[in-house]
């Protein structure tokens, strides 16, 4: 009994795993442009796409990039 107690509330206390996250990494934001990472290293570094430094990584918002890719290909 004092085990089912003890699982119980570890798991009523675990933190859900996120599903979607609203800020990519630069390999998480190549992947959904299907483009190569140096690309958007010179995209990021030209300020020709939407990005932002975090420590010394660049993170992309999809949101950011959605709009960006909308406004390149020129769909309203």
């Amino acid at each position: 009994m004092k085990a089912t107690r003890h699982k119980e509330r570890a798991h009523r206390t675990a933190a859900p795993a996120p599903e979607f996250s609203p800020v990519m990494t630069i390999r998480e934001a190549a992947e959904f442009l299907h483009c190569h990472t140096s690309t958007l290293y010179r995209l990021a570094k030209s300020g020709q796409i939407p990005a932002f430094r975090l420590g010394g990584s660049w993170r992309f918002t999809w949101e950011g990039l959605e709009r960006w890719m909308r406004r390149s290909s020129g769909v309203k």
